[in-house]
């Protein structure tokens, strides 16, 4: 026992033996060079063209192609791509009231195909009768407004067409034929609401009656009685 107590009492306190510890620091690492390798990077020059980036090209397309178009945006699909039609979707009574546009400069003629809400089926049916190719035919639809043009395009579009459009304001909305035909399209395509025929009386040089008869594009032709 007194041995012990002899090397205990010898022996530095254990708290200041650890104060008096210095740390271990350790000089600066060096690692292996490979100078085969580091060549070998360095003299391969950087080509852009091995990134990769995924493509947003899909995401960007439209889902379906069906959606409104402007009158201008009509036109010029009907003037440049013979696969493009006009599908006039108006009743009869709107018809007779307003005709459809000509497109006679064009080479081409409004096909006329009164839609029913009741009765879509037969609808589609006689649309499908009038245009011998629907998979490779685009439609641009015309009605009284744009609502139901867009319904009428989704329609058709899912029954087998290529495209199929809705006119912007349709006929007499806002942005609508009626509205862009003076300042956006060419003179034979404007349509006109329908007059009654109406005689006017005037004197002429000789003394006799002239009458004139508007007709329903508002051109005027006279004609001289005695």
């Amino acid at each position: 026992m007194e041995s012990l107590s002899l090397i205990l009492s010898c022996s530095p306190p254990l708290q200041n033996h650890l104060k008096t510890q210095k740390p271990v620091t350790s000089g600066p690492i060096s690692l292996p060079q490979n100078s085969t390798s580091t060549s070998i990077v360095a003299s391969q020059p950087f080509n852009s063209s091995q990134l990769h980036f995924p493509s947003t090209k899909n995401n960007l397309q439209p889902q379906s192609s069906k959606s409104f178009v402007l009158v201008i945006d009509a036109f010029r699909k009907l003037r440049d791509d013979p696969n493009v039609q006009l599908l006039d979707i108006r009743d009869e009574k709107s018809l007779k009231y307003l005709k459809s546009p000509n497109l006679k400069i064009l080479n081409k003629a409004t096909v006329q195909v009164p839609f029913s809400e009741d009765d879509e089926d037969g609808f589609v049916k006689k649309v499908l009768e009038r245009f011998g190719n629907p998979a490779d035919t685009a439609l641009c639809v015309l009605g009284n407004f744009d609502g139901i043009s867009i319904k009428v395009a989704e329609l058709l579009f899912k029954n087998g067409f290529k495209e199929a459009y809705a006119i912007k304001g349709g006929v007499g909305g806002t942005k609508g034929w009626l509205e862009s035909q003076e300042t956006l399209l060419p003179p034979s395509l404007h349509i006109y609401p329908k007059k009654k025929v109406e005689t006017s009386q005037k004197t002429g040089m000789n003394g006799g009656v002239v009458r004139g008869n508007e007709d329903s594009n508002g051109a005027a032709s006279a004609g001289s009685l005695p």
